[in-house]
C-alpha cells in the first residue's frame, strides 16, 4: 500500500484528464497535472518517508535529500509556469516576411547575402544530401551553401560541385 500511494492521486488525475479529453491537451491542463502530482509526491515523501521522531543522525540524510529535491521541484515550477503562458509571435513574424518580400520585389541587391555552413561530422550520405537539398531549396536571393568536411570520407568530396575552398586538414565546399 505504501509503495501505490504517492502514485494513486497522479492516477486519479490522469483517468479525470482522460476522461474530459478538451483539458489534456491544454498546457494549463500538463501544468496542473504535475503540480498535482508533485504536490502529492511531497506530501508523500514528507509524511512516509522521513524518521521525523529520530535523531539527528537518522534525520540528516532523508531532510537533505528532501531539500535538493524540494529546490529540483521548485526549479521545474519556474520552467513550468513560462512554458504555460505561450507567446504567439505569428503576427510579428508575418510582418517581417512581408516586409522582406516588398524589399525582395522593389530591389533584391537590397537583401543581404546569407551564408549557410553545414558541419559535418560522420553523417550518413543520406542524412547529408538531404540537409543539403534542404538548404538550397530555400528562398533568398543570394544565399550560398556550404559543407564543412575534414576531408576524412571520400564520398563526401563526391557530393561537391567543382568550385570549393580547401584549407590545410579542412575543406569547405561550396553547393550551389
Amino acid at each position: 500500500m505504501a509503495v501505490t500511494a504517492p502514485f494513486a492521486s497522479l492516477l486519479l488525475v490522469i483517468g479525470a484528464l482522460l476522461l474530459f479529453g478538451k483539458v489534456w491537451p491544454s498546457r494549463l491542463g500538463l501544468v496542473a497535472t504535475a503540480g498535482i502530482a508533485c504536490l502529492s509526491y511531497l506530501r508523500w515523501r514528507i509524511m512516509d518517508t522521513i524518521p521525523w521522531g529520530g535523531d539527528f543522525g537518522e534525520l540528516w540524510w532523508p531532510v537533505t535529500c528532501l531539500a535538493v529535491e524540494v529546490f529540483g521541484m521548485f526549479d521545474a515550477a519556474i520552467l513550468l509556469a513560462l512554458l504555460a503562458r505561450p507567446t504567439n509571435r505569428t503576427p510579428e513574424a508575418d510582418a517581417g516576411e512581408a516586409r522582406l518580400r516588398a524589399l525582395w520585389a522593389s530591389d533584391e541587391s537590397a537583401l543581404p547575402s546569407v551564408d549557410v555552413f553545414i558541419a559535418t561530422y560522420n553523417e550518413p550520405r543520406e542524412v547529408l544530401e538531404k540537409t543539403i537539398l534542404g538548404c538550397l531549396a530555400l528562398e533568398w536571393p543570394n544565399a550560398k551553401v556550404w559543407v564543412l568536411d575534414d576531408g576524412r570520407r571520400p564520398w563526401v568530396r563526391d557530393l561537391k560541385p567543382a568550385e570549393q575552398q580547401e584549407r590545410q586538414g579542412r575543406q569547405h565546399q561550396p553547393c550551389d
